[in-house]
């Protein structure tokens, strides 16, 4: 099942599967493009709320991920570089119901778009915690690895972090995964393939848009920047031309590395191909 909400489609009413999870009260899902961090921190459970309060306690693992995919890429040769084994990460996350033991929950698993942080979540994450669903919400690795040659941002590698960060929790399965913008296509990956991770459903919240942005056209020369970003001097140098692309009206607000990551993440997100499984899906 797919439910979106944003540029792709609009959806108010949610399947009668879900609704066993979330309850009429959700049944609509915002649209968190307008959200700013000041609405994020109103959406924290206040002292009226206390009982909630330890659900939103950020926590920590360590995760080693994604060193069958490096092996795969070195016999393809798909890039120039590629790690040799697993790479560790400390992932920061909250689990809204990891306190409750033996109790069988709804599970969702949100995840967020590039860049971004498991906050974007905050309102519906409080709005299901109330409703009995269990959501666990991590980080991504962020705009502060910029080390592209060792962690390329890829739907791929995105994909296997959540699948190791899952495994490491111990939770075979999730009933939904929920994803905002760029998110759709690690999100899309994880839900399609045949893992030993099940996904009942996807719900896509603003998602980005199935087309290449005017921004990153002509597509040639902005991929042409983030191969040869991945070389020390050809870094310094993408991020000269970058910080200047950057001042566009269009890109008002957030840093060159922001950007940047955003940037990447589309550019290795095969959009094309992405638009074709998607329409699939749908027509399912």
């Amino acid at each position: 099942m797919i439910i979106i909400t944003g540029r792709l489609a609009q959806s108010e009413v949610l399947s009668s599967s879900l609704s066993k999870c979330i309850g009429p009260a959700c049944s609509r899902f915002i649209n968190t493009a307008s959200v700013k961090e000041a609405s994020l921190a109103r959406a924290v459970p206040h002292k009226e709320d206390a009982s909630y309060e330890d659900a939103f306690k950020e926590k920590e693992i360590e995760i080693k991920t994604c060193g069958k995919l490096f092996e795969k890429w070195r016999k393809e040769k798909k890039f120039w570089s590629v790690p040799k084994s697993d790479i560790t990460f400390r992932v920061k996350y909250i689990d809204t119901g990891h306190q409750v033991e033996g109790a069988v929950k709804p599970t969702i698993i949100s995840l967020h778009g590039s860049p971004g942080n498991y906050k974007e979540f905050n309102s519906i994450t409080t709005s299901l915690c109330k409703k009995g669903v269990r959501v666990i919400a991590p980080n991504f690795p962020s705009s502060e690895i910029i080390q592209f040659s060792a962690f390329r941002h890829t739907p791929e590698e995105k994909a296997e972090f959540i699948r190791d960060f899952l495994r490491a929790l111990r939770i075979p399965s999730v009933d939904m995964v929920l994803c905002h913008s760029s998110a759709l296509f690690p999100g899309l990956q994880l839900s399609l393939d045949n893992k030993d991770i099940s996904v009942n459903s996807l719900a896509l919240i603003n998602p980005t848009g199935l087309e290449i942005p005017r921004l990153l056209k002509p597509v040639w020369f902005i991929k042409s920047l983030t191969r040869l970003s991945e070389f020390p001097m050809g870094y310094q140098l993408t991020k000269m031309v970058g910080q200047r692309l950057a001042k566009k009206p269009e890109l008002k607000g957030g840093t060159f590395e922001e950007h940047f990551l955003s940037a990447f993440t589309l550019l290795h997100s095969n959009i094309p191909k992405v638009n074709t499984i998607f329409l699939q899906v749908l027509l399912y």
